[in-house]
């Protein structure tokens, strides 16, 4: 499974290595909320390894190989969990140095907006990567991935807007600290400790639905 895991990784070309890191580090500079610009890439890192597998037939190719199917999908979700990781990691180091070394006034993380973050990249990529399985054809699944990214803004904005008590004036560039205050808002006891076991519990069933649904597919 750890040799799957490098695979995708080896898929990620020089220019998008380079050029991905340079526009979140622009793109936060401009002071354009870095939770979007972190939840944009998580929903994009499982739409790119299925894209690749649409585009070059790669389960033709594995299944062909002395590899269980299980590990397969398990490796998928491995590598978006810990590349969206590494975003996480860059954006932090990204927040240090314009706030600390440029003196900026963008916004940083908190401890616990960095929890919040790691569990709802384990819940996005256990809602995602399924939809991939349930949906043979690649442009059917990412328009439902886009019609529930779209959807979920939708009903988290105003969520957002009310518990940071902007019904007057709405400034999108403030809407970061609300996340961490939404959670323990609809989580009232230990809300960090819950999400995080419903992360878990999520990505167990997602894992396991996507395992069972590849397996019965039939790979031509």
């Amino acid at each position: 499974m750890t040799t799957l895991i490098k695979h995708y990784y080896r898929t990620i070309d020089l220019t998008s290595a380079i050029l991905i890191p340079l526009m979140l580090f622009i793109f936060y500079a401009m002071h354009i909320p870095p939770m979007f610009l972190f939840f944009v890439t998580v929903i994009s890192t499982p739409i790119v390894i299925y894209y690749l597998n649409h585009k070059h037939k790669v389960d033709r190719y594995l299944v062909s190989f002395p590899v269980r199917k299980k590990d397969i999908i398990k490796s998928r979700y491995l590598f978006s969990i810990s590349m969206s990781s590494f975003v996480l990691v860059f954006q932090v180091i990204t927040m240090f140095i314009c706030t600390k070394l440029l003196n900026g006034t963008q916004y940083v993380y908190s401890f616990r907006d960095i929890v919040v973050l790691l569990c709802l990249t384990v819940v996005i990529c256990a809602i995602v990567i399924p939809i991939y399985h349930i949906f043979r054809s690649f442009i059917m699944a990412t328009s439902v991935v886009a019609i529930l990214f779209f959807v979920s803004i939708v009903f988290t904005l105003p969520l957002l807007i009310e518990i940071l008590g902007m019904e007057d004036v709405i400034i999108f560039n403030d809407l970061d600290p609300g996340l961490s205050m939404l959670v323990e808002e609809i989580i009232p006891y230990q809300p960090f400790l819950f999400l995080m076991i419903i992360s878990i519990i999520t990505f167990y069933i997602s894992v396991t639905i996507s395992q069972k649904l590849y397996i019965k597919r039939d790979i031509h």
